[in-house]
Parts: C-alpha cells; sequence; structure tokens
C-alpha cells in the first residue's frame, strides 16, 4: 500500500488508478525501497513503458527493470570497495542469476576457499548478498538490481565467456544435470 501511494504521489493521480501492473512490476524491482521505486517509476515514464492518457496513466510498453546510470554506478562503488577480485567473483556470480551456488562459482573462478568465503563475507556486510536458507551451498543477491547493475559493466564478449565457463562448471560438477541443475546451465546468458 505504501509504494501505491507513493507512486500516486509521483504521478499525481489516486492510488486506486496506478495500474497494477505497474505497481506489481515496482513492487517486485524495489521491495519497497521509497528510492528504488522512484527511480524505476520514472525510467518507466521516460521509457514511454507508462504514459498518461485521457483516462489516467495506463501501460504501453514493455515493463523492463532499467537499472538508471546513478543507481548502477551506486551498486558498483559498492562492490568496487570490495577490490578488483571481488568485482570479477560477483561479476562471475551474477551471471548465475539472482542465485548462485558457491560450488559452481567457485569452479568457474578457481578462487581458493579462504578467498571466496572471505568476498562472501564481504559481500554479506555490504548487503549485497546472503546466504539461501533452503539451500547450504547457495547464496542470493540481495536485490535483482545488483544482479543487473553487474551486468551492465561486462563486455557481451567477457559475459559469453563467464556463461561457458559456468556452463562447463556445472556440467563437470554435475555430469547428469539432475533437477534445477538443468534448470540453471539452460538459464545461462
Amino acid at each position: 500500500p505504501q509504494v501505491r501511494d507513493l507512486v500516486a504521489a509521483q504521478l499525481g493521480t489516486p492510488p486506486d488508478t496506478v495500474p497494477q501492473a505497474a505497481l506489481q512490476r515496482l513492487w517486485d524491482d524495489s521491495l519497497g525501497s521509497p528510492f528504488l521505486a522512484e527511480e524505476l517509476l520514472q525510467s518507466m515514464v521516460s521509457s514511454g513503458a507508462l504514459v498518461r492518457g485521457p483516462d489516467g496513466w495506463r501501460v504501453v510498453g514493455e515493463l523492463r527493470s532499467d537499472v538508471s546510470v546513478t543507481l548502477a554506478r551506486g551498486i558498483l562503488r559498492r562492490i568496487d570497495r570490495l577490490g578488483p577480485r571481488g568485482l570479477s567473483l560477483f561479476s562471475a556470480a551474477a551471471v548465475l542469476g539472482r542465485r548462485f551456488p558457491l560450488t559452481v562459482l567457485q569452479r568457474m573462478t578457481g578462487i581458493d576457499d579462504r578467498g571466496l568465503l572471505s568476498h562472501l563475507h564481504a559481500g554479506v556486510a555490504a548487503q549485497l548478498v546472503g546466504p539461501d536458507e533452503p539451500s547450504p551451498d547457495w547464496y542470493a543477491f540481495r536485490h535483482s538490481l545488483t544482479v543487473e547493475a553487474l551486468l551492465t559493466q561486462l563486455t557481451p564478449g567477457s559475459r559469453a565467456e563467464l556463461a561457458a565457463k559456468a556452463a562447463k562448471a556445472v556440467q563437470i560438477l554435475h555430469p547428469e544435470l539432475p533437477g534445477e541443475w538443468c534448470l540453471l546451465a539452460a538459464d545461462l546468458p
């Protein structure tokens, strides 16, 4: 409700007239953060995906989650504080998706146990990632916008190279590709 009220105020419209699809996308991508909700709303309006018509606001385009340059820079600055090795590690993790298995990440990056745990603890302290509780070997980015910001700083070649390393690591660690391993390999960019 608070996100709806914030969006309505920004659009200058009653809360019950905010398009549900836009509201849902803003909630999913901002997780209730007012700053993120406002940034993403402005991106929707400026891209023409959300327009004011004679009957009020309506969705006319794809409600993509574009990370603004400012927001991406802010996220990347936090990651840069972890050093070049931390940036490389979390960039590789972003290629795996919002959730990522540590065994695959370690195999694809070649980082030792101590380095991996050190960077993960730093990522947790910076509130970028956290353990994915139901799965002991998995971690997750706290927000999908972090994944998008990391992917934006990769060249297409670097992204393809990391995806190939990830696919090879998954295949080596789980040759039969059971269950979620098949889905992870299939979703690599």
